[in-house]
């Protein structure tokens, strides 16, 4: 093999994608736009999440069954708003046979919350069962029940103390190992989507890749650097991606932290590089055996979906065990869940990387021997 050819092939496909604006638009603008969504998504989120914080001026019309009154729930509850910037609720009192009519008033949004009590004992004090009705349909209604909810924990013989010590929420990471893996997958297969068509099957279209091939240079030495420009393009612009997911996704979680070691993004980006070189040289594949850009891509069209359900499949079904590391594509998602759960194992990412790697080579072998072949050339 002359290397002097290869690095020939290789700078001009570099220098073509490189200097077109089109080619790096395609490149770099999934990452960005992504980016660029979940900040302003993340912001959308909180807005919509203190849009529905009560007026401070509001007061809160709660009514009480006649046999609470005096016993207790109105001062725990003047008490606790004593202690916040709202206005004092608006307490009323009705005999339980009105309960109906004022649950009317409820849906009628002219009370926040109706609250019914029964008491027993030898003193009519111990209290036996509590209901509270409330509207969801208005926030202050949502607000309230809650706090009366925590006040009605004043009639409890005991006292309950949380404390929280650990540093991340359970579901915020669950909700990150199922996001993160769907999201980096489909932008990295986004990024060889928008190169490999249109590298190979666009110059056999357009009849050049014929002419090249009837120069001294041999098929495997314009595979190979064809596959070396669109490997180093894939992973320029799948590492970008995959970066601006990483720093992007956690703001539309609010802020959640991945709490990642150096260790943990290492082997993110090593399994993020082992699945790009297989997506490339998979799509070079295909994009060798097709005639045109258009039957390539229609080709490549519905891995999309493939890869979406390998991603999503690691959430569904425990795919921890060492045999998953062999199948290509669901081991990476495997691994990237696992990174995101801070729960993986050497030995696991050592085989899914390695089994990736072989998968590369053999497509690659695959692609050669196409290139090879008059008939596939010629189309």
């Amino acid at each position: 093999m002359n290397f002097k050819r290869v690095f020939a092939v290789f700078r001009k496909e570099m220098r073509r994608f490189l200097t077109d604006i089109r080619m790096l638009s395609a490149l770099f603008l999934p990452g960005i736009i992504i980016f660029a969504f979940y900040m302003i998504l993340g912001d959308v989120i909180d807005n919509l999440a203190t849009s529905t914080t009560v007026d401070p001026t509001y007061s809160y019309k709660i009514a009480i069954n006649e046999d609470g009154k005096d016993k207790g729930l109105e001062n725990a509850l003047l008490g606790y708003f004593a202690l916040t910037e709202q206005a004092d609720p608006e307490i009323t009192y009705y005999p339980d046979a009105q309960l109906d009519e004022v649950n009317e008033q409820l849906k009628d949004q002219s009370l926040d919350v109706v609250v019914q009590l029964t008491f027993q004992g030898d003193d009519n004090n111990t209290l036996k069962d509590a209901k509270v009705f409330y509207n969801s349909s208005k926030a202050e209604s949502e607000n309230l029940y809650s706090i009366i909810i925590v006040a009605l924990d004043s009639y409890k013989t005991y006292t309950v103390e949380s404390t929280n010590l650990g540093e991340t929420s359970a579901l915020q990471q669950s909700v990150m190992s199922f996001v993160l893996p769907m999201i980096t997958v489909s932008l990295l297969y986004s990024s060889v989507l928008s190169l490999c068509p249109e590298a190979i099957a666009g110059e056999k279209e357009r009849g050049t890749l014929l002419s090249v091939l009837c120069t001294p240079i041999t098929p495997t030495e314009f595979a190979t650097g064809k596959l070396m420009a669109l490997s180093l393009l894939a992973i320029i612009s799948g590492s970008f991606n995959a970066l601006c997911t990483i720093l992007a996704t956690p703001q539309i979680m609010g802020n959640v932290t991945m709490n990642l070691s150096f260790g943990g993004y290492l082997l993110y980006f090593l399994t993020v590089l082992s699945l790009l070189l297989l997506f490339v040289s998979a799509a070079t594949l295909i994009s060798a055996l097709a005639k045109s850009t258009k039957e390539a891509t229609s080709y490549l069209g519905p891995g999309v979906a493939v890869i979406m359900i390998a991603a999503i499949v690691p959430s569904i079904v425990d795919c921890s065990a060492l045999p998953f590391a062999f199948i290509p594509f669901l081991n990476t998602c495997a691994c990237m869940q696992m990174i995101t759960a801070a729960s993986f194992s050497l030995l696991y990412f050592g085989m899914a990387v390695l089994t990736n790697l072989v998968f590369t080579g053999i497509f690659i072998f695959l692609t050669a021997k196409a290139f090879r072949s008059e008939r596939i050339m010629v189309g």
